[in-house]
């Protein structure tokens, strides 16, 4: 069903001012799903409600995601969930960016890890008298 420009447009300026979207999604019967897409697109982030991040732990926990930190990393620092911390990631991509599955997977030490076990093959190898592959 479409809605008019001017339901969307009062819809999305009560979540701007402070309404919940589950609020004037009960008042007004329309999905809460159209409502938060207006509003993301109006780019106005919906207040949140009981049970939900501040907006000061959500950033806090998005400056950990950028400097490389694990899901379970920012739980432990926020004290919550690691569920809850991957929750977040996908309800705010934005703040999130993916960085393939498991996070960062090597690291400057890991490489030089990985580097020297690759040496250390290649000279049991030579004095086996095994040419490499």
């Amino acid at each position: 069903m479409g809605y008019g420009s001017k339901t969307v447009a009062e819809c999305v300026d009560r979540v701007r001012g402070g309404e919940t979207i589950a609020a004037v999604s009960r008042d007004t019967g329309i999905s809460d799903s159209s409502i938060s897409v207006w509003c993301k697109a109006a780019g106005v982030r919906p207040a949140m409600s009981h049970g939900r991040r501040t907006e000061e732990e959500l950033m806090r926990a998005s400056r950990m995601w950028a400097d490389g930190a694990t899901a379970r990393e920012i739980a432990a620092e926020l004290g919550i969930a690691d569920d809850s911390v991957y929750s977040m990631t996908y309800k705010h991509r934005d703040l999130f960016p993916a960085r393939g599955r498991g996070g960062p997977r090597y690291t400057k030490e890991r490489v030089r890890a990985l580097e020297r076990e690759n040496e250390r093959l290649r000279e049991l190898l030579r004095k086996n008298g095994i040419k490499e592959v």
